[in-house]
């Protein structure tokens, strides 16, 4: 590992939600570095600086010094940009001996004629069809189990890959001067998205993350009539438990959960939540017919905002013990914790009050020689509405 004697290091705290969403930014500021004392200091000050300092960039990643959840940058000045996020950004790989980047991007195979991830340590791998029916569903696959899912009553007529660019493109001094942490940040862990659309009214989309399939059913008008939608469940070796809360977990034989699909809710342009869908899990022979079925009545409602999207989510294990983030409604009992987005102020004419909660539980490696003097914490908003939004310190566990 390199000896970091000598040097200024920044100390950077944000989520995976970077690329995505609201970003809760920590950085952590100090004074001068005494004969026996490393200092943490924030390089974020040099936006103060004046015309005649130079610009401070990143101009390379550490590697040596990457960690399961962190990310480790050399700045222009000599300085050093540590970053951590709440779900894991690099995984090691036994063979090389060596942290390696996650890529969740999606590939399409001739021979399958579906879009598919690479084996590159992540939790889960995935399948998805060029088109989508009841013969060709998505499969994923986690801890040795593979599992089957199909929309039911459904036939894509079309369907559009997109995978995550990155950002930094160019590692000349010229380009390097144009990036920003955030670019490399987003870069860390690159997701893939494949898009079905049935008719102008509606579409179904599957990101992929690594450890979840993120499924977004999008409507774009109201629904003549009450919908529902159904999904067949193939699980061999599992077995399908709705719980009270709506939540649906495949349970392998210690009633461990392999995979879980929270319970689902909606919502529309102006972020504007409901719950109120109704979740069936019925066992037909060897699969389970899983149906959500939206309240017409939110739907059809004035007030809303087209498109809708109902959300459900397929994961494997959540990552918490490095940032625990989530939004509370005052008016549901929402599971947003996957949504990759924050929400914080009030919403449906201030009906409802929605909480952003974040918990740092750990920070990266601090040695016993560094003292850190101040800290701060910076949030990025995701919508273009300038309302002012309040932090505090919580200090319940």
């Amino acid at each position: 590992m390199k000896k970091i004697k000598g040097r200024v290091i920044s100390l950077l705290t944000v989520t995976a939600l970077i690329a995505t969403g609201t970003v809760p930014q920590a950085f952590a500021e100090a004074g001068k570095e005494s004969s026996t004392t490393k200092v943490i200091t924030d390089y974020s000050s040099t936006k103060q600086n004046t015309a005649e300092e130079e610009q401070v960039y990143i101009t390379s990643e550490l590697e040596d010094l990457r960690t399961r959840y962190s990310k480790t940058y050399e700045q222009s000045d000599g300085s050093m940009a540590a970053v951590v996020s709440a779900a894991p950004v690099h995984f090691y790989d036994e063979e090389k001996e060596e942290w390696e980047e996650y890529d969740n991007r999606l590939a399409y195979n001739e021979e399958t004629e579906n879009y598919e991830s690479d084996e590159n340590g992540s939790d889960m791998q995935v399948s998805l069809p060029k088109k989508i029916d009841e013969k060709n569903g998505i499969e994923v696959e986690a801890e040795g189990y593979k599992v089957s899912i199909t929309p039911m009553d459904m036939k894509s007529s079309y369907s559009k890959k997109t995978n995550e660019k990155k950002n930094v493109k160019s590692s000349s001094e010229k380009s390097l001067k144009e990036y920003s942490l955030e670019d490399y940040v987003s870069d860390s862990v690159l997701d893939g998205k494949v898009e079905y659309t049935q008719d102008e009214s509606s579409k179904i989309e599957y990101i992929f993350s690594g450890s979840g399939l993120k499924e977004n059913i999008v409507l774009s008008e109201v629904p003549e009539n009450e919908q529902t939608y159904s999904f067949k469940i193939k699980a061999d070796g599992l077995t399908a438990k709705l719980k009270k809360d709506n939540t649906v977990k495949l349970l392998d034989k210690d009633k461990k959960a392999v995979f879980v699909i929270p319970a689902p809710y909606m919502y529309d342009s102006d972020f504007a939540f409901s719950d109120e869908v109704e979740t069936t899990l019925k066992k037909e022979g060897k699969e389970y017919i899983l149906t959500y079925a939206p309240d017409h009545e939110w739907l059809a409602d004035k007030e809303r905002a087209y498109p809708v999207t109902v959300d459900p989510t397929v994961s494997t294990k959540p990552y918490n013990d490095e940032i625990v983030d989530t939004s509370v409604l005052s008016t549901a009992a929402l599971d947003l914790a996957s949504n990759p987005y924050l929400y914080a102020g009030a919403l449906s004419n201030r009906n409802c009050v929605v909480d952003a909660y974040i918990n740092f539980t750990k920070l990266p490696r601090i040695e016993k020689q560094w003292t850190i003097s101040n800290a701060k914490l910076n949030l990025k908003t995701a919508s273009d509405k300038s309302n002012k939004i309040n932090a505090y310190m919580n200090h319940s566990q």
